[in-house]
């Protein structure tokens, strides 16, 4: 070691300063390439429920000198406070991120994991369900107030300073590794328990509107302000809570804010021994008031005991014995009964027509004892319940989240609550009176019995519409009707009512619905679909939306490939992609999908009449012959080809506005309107086009082909000269001229492409009117060219052959207005006065 710290130490000064300069230059550049290495990975991904268009308001702040991109939008990166417009609903945002504000913006998800320099961040008002910042060992600031969350991950952020996720679902957070935090931002969400013993320098602690039943401040020397009202502390735990309260002196100004009289939910019990403790080591013990701060100095009266219990009233007579089945966790008492709980069915003695069951209760049967009325609203543990052949009219199940197979038959009610249990696995409200039933909260149901009520149709294909869809083999099972009458002491007879096309609705949830059939059930089949497909493919991706209008006719029908379930005859209506393609299974007669970006389509459907698949990115399109179809709307899309045959009712076709080099027809004798203007066609295959044309019969309407739009230089490219003109007007054809629908959409006859042109071009014959005489002059005419005077709506009114180089009309017997004059090739236009 020595001997070689020598021979450096001799190296000359010229040698040493190149080594030293390789070496930092070395190092610089590692330097400089790893920063731009990291720069280039750096990014935040956000997704927003915003349409594209719309815009979304960003404040981005980044390294200094360092560059920015944002992909997913229009406009430029600009430091500042900036609206962008979207033109994706992801957003990726690529540089090294400081700081990012982005409130208010509809926004579902935030990714930051690719985003470690960031260090602040504000999402407040969006619609977050989840987020994640274990990867952005940086940050010290997060504020996410008033989104959805369910979830958020801050662990191993040792610099995490400011935290505040008010308003929101959350039912856990951890913070127990974030030793800096100082601001604590939680209330209004769902927490049941919290640890913040670990958050030595919190400052600021916001826990209000839980359901803390304790809260533990032991080592929080530096807390000044507490907000937790609103929960659920009394007893022995609030006197844990001020027992742990740091002890402060008055300049601290510290404030516990331990109640809310205003309040709308339940709230926490101290009682004057805590107010007293807590103000001893200089806390103000504070009623937040709605707002308006109050000093409390805590009650006397003594907190009640969360006892759960259920209370019902009875018809039987006192000292008689009754039969129930309970099944509880803990102890059970009871009041107006005689006996004590065992589990499973026992036998009780009636004392009072008012009974109270006291208890942790899981399980209840109190069928078949007389039951005018039952109050479980208390009883939250509550999983099985069964209290059928009562004489209830009416039954709160709001507050029983844990319950999961309810039975209340042969009772009288008029209506069922259910979106409080979405647990709900079985459920039997069979002879009752109910009328409607909305099952949307009850996401784990799989077996319903509801035959023997009052539900009409209308109301029935509500209730098919609101039952969840069942993943995999297993089918749901539900029993809508009985149509054998239950013959006892009193006949019942059904009353509910369905339509045999709403079963498809429950069919594609995947569900089998019966009729109970006296005991013998057997399975409703809805009606056929029919052998209609119509499948598509869209630009737009999972989670967006596209609009279909499938008709208001009550056809059975499935629409595969979106989140929500058809309604047959809803009329236009929007659906949720789960990806791109989408097919429709069912005879209906109408098909409207405009508007949704789509760009392949194929259609097989015999019963389809109205096909409309406007303004759309259609290149490729696919319809078999259909006996039923009349009109086809495809108008502003990018079609190159257009093949139909075989469609015997067809009327009309829009093809406008594409880029069609050839269209082929054949087998549509009905066809008698063609728009095909803003096109490709060269002249011959306009040739085909109107070789295909069906004659229509002498004394029946014209069709139409309108073929060209002048006005529409540079964009229409069709092409159709006065020879094929000729030959559309002998199959009793009118080829016209959009002109820029200045005169409507059927134009103007048009002459043909080449005398169009010619027209332009030069005049070789000239054509005037005289208003002193009521006469039309031609100049210029061959000998024995024909001449033939139109008016505007395409009939002739005037024809003759050229006689002399000059010939006068007399046009006193026709009235003023606008003529077109045609003589062999030639046409011009002439306005009599």
């Amino acid at each position: 070691m020595k001997e070689k710290k020598t021979t450096s130490r001799v190296l000359s000064s010229t040698k040493r300063g190149f080594v030293f300069l390789s070496c930092f230059l070395s190092l610089l550049l590692g330097s400089v390439a790893y920063s731009f290495s990291a720069m280039a990975q750096s990014s935040i991904t956000l997704t927003t429920n915003k349409a594209v268009g719309e815009k979304i308001k960003l404040r981005i702040y980044i390294e200094p000198k360092t560059s920015i991109s944002i992909d997913g939008v229009e406009e430029e990166f600009e430091n500042a406070w900036k609206e962008y417009t979207l033109n994706k609903q992801e957003v990726t945002i690529t540089g090294v991120i400081k700081r990012l504000f982005c409130s208010n913006n509809q926004i579902t998800s935030i990714d930051t994991k690719n985003a470690p320099e960031l260090q602040a961040i504000i999402c407040s008002y969006n619609e977050i369900q989840s987020l994640d910042f274990s990867q952005n060992s940086e940050i010290k600031s997060i504020t996410c107030i008033q989104n959805k969350l369910e979830s958020i991950n801050v662990t191993g952020i040792e610099k995490l300073e400011f935290l505040s996720c008010e308003r929101n679902n959350l039912e856990t957070i951890d913070v127990t590794t974030n030793s800096k935090l100082s601001h604590l931002g939680v209330g209004n969400n769902k927490l049941k328990k919290i640890d913040v013993t670990q958050n030595k320098l919190l400052v600021n602690l916001f826990c209000e509107n839980n359901e803390l039943s304790s809260l533990d401040l032991a080592g929080l020397s530096k807390l000044i302000y507490i907000n937790c009202f609103g929960n659920k502390i009394k007893g022995k735990a609030m006197s844990d809570l001020v027992a742990s309260l740091p002890e402060r002196t008055l300049l601290d100004e510290a404030e516990l804010r331990i109640i809310n009289s205003k309040g709308s939910t339940h709230d926490n019990h101290c009682m004057k021994k805590d107010a007293l403790v807590a103000e001893e080591k200089c806390w103000s013990v504070m009623d937040y008031n709605g707002g308006n701060k109050n000093s409390y100095a805590g009650t006397d009266e003594e907190p009640q005991e969360d006892t759960e219990q259920i209370s019902f009233v009875t018809e039987r007579p006192i000292n008689t014995s009754i039969s129930m089945e309970i099944e509880a966790e803990g102890e059970v008492t009871f009041e107006g009964l005689d006996g004590t709980y065992k589990k499973g069915w026992e036998n009780y003695t009636l004392r009072s027509p008012n009974v109270v069951i006291k208890g942790k209760i899981k399980k209840l049967n109190c069928s078949i004892l007389d039951i005018t009325a039952i109050d479980v609203t208390k009883a939250t543990s509550l999983e099985e319940f069964d209290c059928s052949t009562n004489k209830l009219t009416s039954i709160d199940i709001s507050k029983n989240a844990n319950l999961q197979y309810f039975e209340i038959y042969n009772n009288q009610l008029t209506s069922l609550n259910t979106s409080g249990n979405p647990k709900l696995v079985f459920a039997d409200v069979v002879n009752n009176q109910i009328t409607e039933l909305d099952l949307s909260s009850n996401i784990e149901l799989r077996n319903l019995s509801v035959y023997f009520n009052k539900i009409k149709k209308p109301e029935m294909k509500k209730l098919l519409s609101s039952l969840r869809t069942i993943e995999g083999d297993q089918a749901g099972e539900l029993i809508l009707i009985n149509s054998v009458p239950s013959v006892g002491q009193v006949t019942v007879e059904e009353q509910n009512e369905y339509d045999q096309n709403d079963l498809a609705i429950g069919k594609e949830k995947n569900w089998d619905l019966f009729d109970w059939n006296g005991g013998h059930k057997k399975e409703l089949i809805a009606a056929p679909l029919g052998n209609g497909i119509m499948t598509f493919r869209t630009k737009k991706t999972a989670g967006q939306k596209i609009a279909i209008d499938l008709g208001p006719e009550e056809t059975p029908a499935v629409i595969e490939g979106v989140e929500e379930t058809y309604v047959p005859g809803s009329g236009l209506t929007e659906y949720t992609l789960k990806g791109s393609e989408v097919t429709i299974r069912g005879d209906l007669s109408v098909f409207s999908c405009h508007s949704n970006e789509i760009e392949s389509i194929r259609i097989n459907n015999p019963a389809l009449r109205l096909f409309w698949g406007f303004h759309n990115e259609i290149k490729e399109i696919e319809i078999t012959p259909s006996p039923e179809l009349k009109r086809i709307l495809l108008s502003k899309n990018q079609l190159s080809t257009f093949t139909l045959a075989d469609c015997p009712l067809l009327e009309s076709i829009d093809l406008k506005n594409n880029k069609l080099t050839s269209i082929t027809l054949s087998g549509c004798p009905k066809l008698n309107t063609i728009f095909c203007f803003k096109n490709q066609l060269d002249e011959d295959n306009s040739k085909k086009l109107i070789e295909a044309l069906p004659a229509i019969p002498d004394g029946s309407d014209k069709g139409i082909l309108v073929i060209v739009d002048t006005e529409a230089r540079g964009i229409e490219k069709n092409v159709c000269s006065s020879t094929l003109v000729t030959l559309a007007n002998t199959k009793n054809w009118e080829v016209r001229d959009n002109i820029g629908d200045t005169q409507g959409e059927n134009g103007v006859l048009f002459p043909g492409t080449d005398l169009a042109n010619e027209e332009i071009g030069f005049a070789k014959v000239n054509c005037y009117t005289t208003p002193t005489t009521d006469a039309l002059f031609i100049e210029g005419a061959n000998p024995n060219d024909r001449i033939i005077i139109y008016a505007l709506d395409g009939s002739i009114v005037y024809q003759a052959t050229a006689d002399a180089p000059q010939m006068r009309i007399d046009m006193n017997n026709y009235p003023s207005g606008a003529y077109l004059v045609r003589i062999e090739a030639h046409t011009q236009k002439v306005m009599k006065k």
